[in-house]
């Protein structure tokens, strides 16, 4: 899980990826990245602790569930 240091209400993308192999989802979607953040490695980060297919949401995006 997350580690303890993590501000408060704060998900990183590398808990964002444990949190997905914990909860066994098919796929995962990083949304809300802190500005400037780069999306290639947050999804790089995530992708490393979940191993399924990671994506980073982006305006107009559309997912079909």
């Amino acid at each position: 899980m997350p580690d303890p240091g993590d501000a408060p209400y704060l998900l990183t993308a590398r808990g964002a990826g444990q949190y997905a192999v914990a909860a066994a989802t098919g796929r995962l979607l990083l949304t809300h990245l802190w500005p400037g953040t780069d999306a290639d490695a947050a999804t790089g980060v995530a992708g490393k602790a979940y191993g399924g297919p990671v994506a980073v949401a982006t305006t107009g995006l559309a997912v079909e569930l």
